[in-house]
């Protein structure tokens, strides 16, 4: 009997709890936990989920913490970009929640000179290559999916263009049934939640893929 894996992809923008934060964190939880249970992930890959300080402990993600309480994603797996010191980054974290187990996991961060890039058909036309550069590392978890004998490797890369990125590795990707972009609180209520006015919409929607495993 086959089985349907959901691979989900959720740019949450700048999660955070301070006490001056508007709109709070309670406001942007009735907005985004409906989300996140809507989507039905089994592998829940968020982007710019921001760490908290607490005095005498490491930073660690507790706004995450309460979005996800009461919710099947409290119980998941998961692995987070870490700092050299181990904990959570300042800003932007990178996060993998997975029903499966996780046997390993590790970050990628560029450590020579970043490549450069000319784009041949800007308008004006760019005359230099400007270097491409990440300021943050791609997260690789290798997952324990099924069946229970298989490994599959996630690479969650953090952003994109429109939409944030997740690869998975080839034999998994021979399984893909298909795709569903969630944008029906968009942009009405997403909006208010952003940092910048770039667009007249976010385009930070929920994205999901289907494989079907036999």
């Amino acid at each position: 009997m086959s089985t349907v894996v959901r691979i989900a992809t959720f740019n949450v923008e700048n999660l955070d709890d301070k006490p001056d934060l508007r709109p709070s964190l309670a406001e942007r939880i009735a907005v985004l936990r409906p989300q996140l249970v809507r989507v039905r992930a089994d592998v829940l890959c968020l982007q710019e989920v921001h760490g908290q300080e607490a005095s005498g402990q490491p930073r660690s993600l507790a706004a995450l913490d309460e979005l996800v309480k009461g919710t099947v994603y409290e119980t998941f797996h998961r692995v987070h970009t870490r700092t050299q010191q181990g904990e959570a980054y300042d800003v932007r974290n990178l996060v993998v929640l997975s029903r499966f187990p996780v046997l390993e996991h590790r970050q990628l961060k560029n450590t020579g000179g970043a490549p450069a890039y000319q784009k041949v058909t800007a308008q004006p036309p760019e005359t230099v290559a400007r270097p491409v550069e990440w300021e943050r590392p791609i997260l690789v978890p290798c997952e324990n999916t099924i069946p229970e004998s298989s490994r599959y490797s996630l690479f969650h890369l953090g952003r994109g263009l429109m939409l944030d990125h997740i690869f998975v590795s080839r034999p998994f990707a021979a399984f893909y049934r298909g795709a569903e972009i969630h944008n029906e609180i968009l942009p009405d209520e997403s909006g208010a939640f952003r940092t910048d006015v770039t667009f007249p919409e976010s385009d930070h929607a929920p994205v999901v893929a289907e494989f079907v495993i036999p």
